[in-house]
């Protein structure tokens, strides 16, 4: 609950004498009926709009009142909420229910009628006047709809929106006139009712909550004339203050100051610049022996110190000083009997005209016989210059609750003064005495005429509570240059409630949008943007010393991650970047974080929990961040940048942990093999069941930008033109790493074909919450940058039926989902913070490969090796057989490779297999002795391409170029990943490997000595690798005292004058055909492997750029 709500339920509860209230309340203040007249040029500010359900003409239990409020996308809420049994309503933000209600003279729209009296009421939450719009059609009722979109909520006829209403009852267009003493069915004292302009049967209507709603509905209705749907307007009564608590919260306890119009400019001031603490002191009486118990007294009231260095720590806990020796402790503000200031103005026999001071509380005198009664002794009592200690009791009353609960008046109720000019040392007894201030109208030229005074007077002045401190100047918290640079900080409270806890928001389901709230430190890293706030705005909105020269007191920031805008008018401290902070009408509370655990007894877990307080008074120091990283606390890392495994546990050290992993079931009669189950994503299990994912990152990053001021290199405060803070972060699909299966991708909760995007965020204990992202960077909008956190799934709301315990099996959590759907979770702060369970993600080793670099390597099964044959179909032969291996999908977590042989590429002939123009299917198929055709593995002439995303080689007869994907168009055929083979561990312990075909994930096998694939790793055919690396671009090839070498469009061949050389390319063709004329000649020849054929020497390859 808000702080100052709650000290002003207290309050109204204190001053019924009961915890139930005898009238209707708003927070705790008692609700007061005003005597208003419409049509009588008057305009009441700061009133509760109360419909009169039971038509009695006074406010009571069963009658409601309308709130209105605003959302963060700019739409408003209109409500209505019903005074119980209690007759209390309580809202955390007051201003919702309290109106502005103002007329104004005019003709209905449209109309030729004389004028008449228009009403308009605006809602101080929203700022806006309560609207609606309709068109008037001759002979009908105009049903009008209430605006809820804060740019429409005005008046503007020509586009039919209208904010000024008349009152009436059903088609009457003549003014009601307030009369207490009508009992007229429709018009009880001081109803009224408010109509539709442009037709008197339309009017609005505050609905009733339901039995199942704590809210009921505003709108506009034809009125029927037995409905009981009157409005009165009310305020608040004048309350006194009977603790010190609202006071000295100000500023958390440290002291406050009063302030006041022109304070800057008056005389006698004794609140000038002083800081104060208001102390509670309940009645305290001492004799001079048992027969006089009573004749000393400290009366009960509050009393204002000026100094309270020695008092004890108990008191200051509770504001509160019991003993007469702890009172002498302390020094206080009073008024002072022999300070009177003559001047024409004040009437020294009435106690007006005298001064305030500081006493000494052990200079007082507390002789509490008036000279009226019986006992009296004149010397006991005060005189000359000493200080009645009456004279320091305060009564302090708030003038109007609903909206100035910081301005007090301050009343004496009981002092002692000179009030007889001939007997200066006498003292007189005055009841009743205000502070105030007045002029002098001497026409002389004294010069105490040219000054107003602050003196005890017959009428209050309205003093305004502030923090003892200056006002600060925000503008010193901007960054200042030619070139724009955002002002960052995170906002570390300091003492009181939010000790240690840093500033944040978090999402109000309530109004679907974001509010200010607090974090405890050891959740924050104040790194991440959700605790950053770069300075928006800066404004010079409260009065100071020189109007000349102005203050930046009030400061907007804007959370750089969530948009959300908090303001505070700042007031210096004796610490650099500590400033106490004081509400605006935009941040008026604050959400703390609370904690069960209350240093003796833990409750509750020592869950945390929030609770609003009011701003006022916290001590907050900014912590500016030079610099920022972007993408800080979001995941970057580029695709297939390792594996990852997902795992829960308590904290990140915790050895207790549970994993996630993909759920499979056996298929078919082959209960050895497991495949991917469509339906949930992942169960609990056990360490020796986890999977592991790849991120695959989003071509695009994303971005939040907000609008921020500077201070330019001619010293002005300006928004920068161009440049924005910006946070950005990257979308993951977040795949399955199961290379013997399909590609299997997470969404929501489930595993399917098609990806979903993730966007991955890092909290400060090393745990990750995901927000599946539904947003691209074409339809992302800046107004509204977070609807992809707010209903997919989220990690850190994983609840399980077995919680985190020692030695977890797999049998606790089978079946269980690994992660639940949870709307807004991240930004829930108080799910966040008690949440036990937390998503790890772990990076996790990838499984052996062989490195992805361009090689030459052998293939060794047993007593044979890899072969191809002169028909170019693979085998296994007794006979060694080198093949050139080049890199493939590097940046995966197992890269692929093309194996090729004397520019043939090994393939998996599946497409040439099924084709209709196949005339001899030996060639790609065999039988595999049970006369089944099985697809071979064989070698095809090709040329790689130098990015090694395609190939050029012979089909049907023609040169085609093949890539992953087939272009129509372009004459690019499909079927590049018949071509790649990935060669990984066979995890058998002895590092021998198995070939796996990226097309089908199927693993190389002999039949019979003859290659084909198969799904069965466990009967793959295993490899001893021998590599070497091969020659790469511009690297020298020797040949018998020749150097071949390959450049960039070129082949330069060294010694070899004379003799003839040709070269072609990988598929045979003949580039070039030449006697070499000199010692060093340079040929041209096209990109890609070329075969030199040098006349006396043996063919050599180059890679030629």
């Amino acid at each position: 609950m808000n702080k100052k709500f709650s000290t002003l339920m207290m309050a109204g509860m204190l001053v019924a004498g009961s915890s139930f209230v005898d009238a209707q309340t708003l927070n705790g203040l008692k609700l007061k009926q005003i005597d208003f007249q419409a049509g009588g040029k008057n305009t009441y500010k700061d009133v509760v709009v109360v419909r009169d359900v039971n038509n009695d003409g006074k406010i009571d239990v069963g009658d409601i009142i309308m709130t209105a409020s605003k959302k963060n996308d700019g739409t408003i809420t209109y409500e209505t909420r019903k005074f119980n049994s209690w007759s209390n309503i309580v809202l955390e933000n007051q201003e919702e229910a309290i109106w502005d209600f103002t007329e104004t003279k005019g003709t209905t729209p449209g109309s030729s009628a004389a004028q008449g009296w228009f009403y308009q009421l605006t809602n101080h939450a929203t700022g806006k006047p309560l609207a609606g719009t309709g068109v008037a059609v001759t002979g009908q009722t105009i049903t009008p709809t209430v605006i809820t979109e804060a740019d429409k909520s005005k008046e503007d006829p020509a586009n039919n929106l209208y904010a000024y209403f008349k009152t009436a009852w059903n088609s009457a267009d003549g003014v009601i006139k307030y009369d207490k003493t009508s009992t007229t069915a429709n018009n009880k004292g001081n109803v009224l009712f408010l109509v539709w302009p442009q037709n008197g049967n339309s009017g609005l209507i505050m609905d009733e909550p339901t039995n199942s709603n704590t809210t009921g509905k505003v709108h506009f209705a034809k009125v029927e004339s037995n409905w009981k749907v009157g409005i009165l307007l009310a305020t608040a009564e004048e309350r006194e203050v009977d603790f010190v608590t609202e006071l000295n919260d100000i500023q958390g306890g440290e002291g406050f100051q009063f302030s006041f119009k022109d304070d800057d400019k008056v005389s006698k001031n004794v609140f000038d610049n002083k800081d104060l603490r208001a102390f509670n002191v309940p009645e305290i009486t001492w004799g001079k022996d048992s027969r006089t118990e009573k004749t000393f007294m400290i009366p009960k009231g509050i009393y204002l110190a000026s100094d309270w260095s020695n008092l004890s720590e108990n008191t200051l806990k509770f504001n509160t000083i019991s003993t007469v020796e702890e009172f002498q402790k302390a020094t206080f503000i009073a008024v002072l009997p022999q300070e009177f200031v003559d001047l024409t103005n004040t009437i020294r026999a009435n106690g007006h005209g005298f001064a305030l001071g500081e006493v000494k509380g052990a200079d007082m005198n507390f002789y509490a016989i008036k000279y009226t009664e019986e006992g009296y002794e004149a010397n006991q009592a005060s005189s000359h210059a000493e200080v009645f200690v009456g004279n320091a009791c305060f009564t302090i009353t708030a003038e109007n609750p609903l909206t100035l609960n910081d301005n007090y008046k301050l009343e004496l109720k009981e002092v002692r003064l000179a009030t007889d000019a001939k007997q200066e040392d006498v003292h007189a007894d005055v009841e009743n005495v205000y502070i105030g201030t007045t002029n002098n109208t001497n026409n002389d030229n004294d010069e105490v005429a040219k000054n107003n005074y602050l003196t005890t007077q017959g009428n209050a002045i309205t003093v305004t509570a502030v923090p003892s401190s200056s006002q600060a100047d925000a503008k010193a918290l901007l960054n200042e240059g030619a070139i724009p640079v955002p002002a960052i900080y995170t906002l570390e409270f300091i003492g009181g409630k939010a000790d240690g806890q840093f500033l944040t928001t978090q999402v109000n389901r309530s109004k679907n949008g974001f509010e200010a709230a607090t974090m405890p430190s050891i959740f924050v890293n104040e790194d991440d943007p959700m605790y950053q706030f770069v300075v928006s705005n800066v404004e010079d909105k409260v009065k100071n010393a020189d109007p000349k020269v102005p203050v930046y007191e009030t400061i907007t920031l804007t959370n750089r991650q969530t948009k959300t805008d908090v303001s505070f008018v700042l007031y210096n401290t004796t610490e650099e970047d500590v400033y106490i902070i004081y509400p605006t009408a935009m941040t008026k509370s604050i959400s703390f974080a609370e904690n069960s655990w209350d240093g003796e007894e833990l409750q509750n877990e020592g869950k945390w929990f929030w609770n609003y307080y009011n701003v006022k008074g916290q001590t907050v120091k900014f912590n500016k961040k030079e610099s920022v990283d972007k993408f800080a606390t979001f995941e970057s890392r580029e695709s297939y940048d390792g594996l990852v495994s997902f795992q829960f546990a308590k904290t990140e050290e915790s050895g207790d942990r549970l994993y996630a992993a993909a759920n499979r079931y056996a298929k078919g009669d082959n209960k050895g093999e497991i495949i991917v189950n469509n339906h949930w994503a992942s169960i609990i299990t056990g360490e020796e069941l986890t999977d592991q994912f790849e991120l695959i990152r989003s071509d695009k990053y994303q971005y939040i930008t907000n609008d921020f001021k500077y201070i330019n290199a001619n010293g002005n405060i300006v928004t920068s033109p161009t440049v924005q803070d910006t946070v950005a972060f990257y979308s993951y699909a977040v795949k399955l790493f199961n290379p013997d299966e399909a590609d299997m991708y997470l969404t929501d909760t489930k595993l399917t074909t098609w990806p979903a995007f993730f966007v991955i965020k890092e909290n400060k204990d090393g745990s990750v919450a995901l927000f599946e992202n539904e947003w691209d960077n074409n339809n992302f909008t800046q107004n509204n940058p977070f609807i992809f956190f707010d209903k997919k799934p989220n990690p850190n709301a994983a609840y399980y039926k077995s919680a985190i315990k020692g030695n977890p099996t797999e049998k606790d959590n089978v079946g269980e989902k690994a992660w639940s759907e949870n709307w807004a979770h991240y930004y829930d702060l108080t799910s966040v913070a008690n949440t036990i369970v937390k998503t790890f993600m772990v990076d996790e080793p990838v499984y052996g490969t062989l490195n992805p670099v361009k090689q030459t390597t052998t293939f060794e099964s047993g007593l044979n090796y890899l072969f191809r044959n002169e028909s170019n179909v693979g085998i296994l032969k007794p006979e060694v057989m080198s093949f050139d291996l080049t890199p493939a999908d590097v940046k995966t977590n197992v890269p692929s490779f093309f194996i090729a042989n004397e520019g043939n590429f090994m393939y998996f002939a599946k497409d040439s297999a099924d084709s209709y123009r196949l005339t001899n299917w030996e060639k790609y198929a065999f039988e595999d002795g049970n006369g089944v055709k099985t697809t071979r593995v064989i070698f095809k002439a090709a040329e790689l391409n130098e990015s090694s995303d395609s190939l050029t080689t012979t089909v049907d007869g023609q040169i085609k170029t093949v890539a992953e994907k087939a272009n129509k168009a372009k004459g690019i055929l499909g079927g590049l990943k018949n071509f790649k083979f990935r060669v990984i561990d066979s995890e058998d312990g002895d590092d021998s490997y198995v070939v796996r075909c990226v097309a089908n994930n199927k693993y190389v096998i002999a039949i019979n000595g003859q290659l084909t694939v198969t799904s069965d790793r466990a009967g793959a055919t295993r490899f001893f690798v021998e590599t070497t690396e091969l020659p790469t671009a511009n690297e020298g090839v020797e040949v018998s005292g020749v150097k071949v070498i390959a450049g960039e469009g070129n082949v330069t061949i060294a010694g070899a004058q004379g003799k003839k050389v040709v070269i072609s390319n990988i598929l045979g063709q003949v580039v070039a055909n030449t006697v070499i004329a000199s010692d060093n000649a340079t040929i041209a020849a096209p990109a890609g492997v070329a075969v030199i054929a040098i006349e006396g020497e043996a063919a050599v390859k180059a890679i030629v750029k």
